[in-house]
């Protein structure tokens, strides 16, 4: 399974505001971190999966891993407010929208 990412860094219409939106299809808000350090917003996540089918004594066995990872780097203005940057996850698409 692999992990579709689409980025786009915008002005959201709002005055002294910008954000991101990235498709992370099948990911949980567990799974992925927003952080802030320096002037560079870090947006990533992780997710890994393990699938076993059969049953004891049987001759076939069916066993699936996948594992998905990303991780992005934005740039932030020096005048970006910390406390205003907020993160929310709906239907397999992160918004991270970014006030100064």
């Amino acid at each position: 399974m692999a992990l579709a990412l689409k980025y786009s860094w915008t002005n959201m219409g709002i005055h002294h505001a910008a954000g991101t939106c990235a498709d992370a299809p099948g990911m949980t808000g567990d799974d992925i971190h927003v952080e802030l350090h320096e002037g560079t917003l870090k947006v990533s996540g992780e997710k890994s999966r393990h699938q076993e089918e059969g049953k004891p004594g049987q001759r076939v066995w069916r066993q699936e891993r996948s594992f998905q990872k990303f991780s992005r780097c934005f740039s932030l203005p020096e005048n970006t407010n910390p406390e205003a940057i907020s993160a929310k996850l709906e239907h397999g698409v992160l918004t991270v929208e970014v006030r100064t």
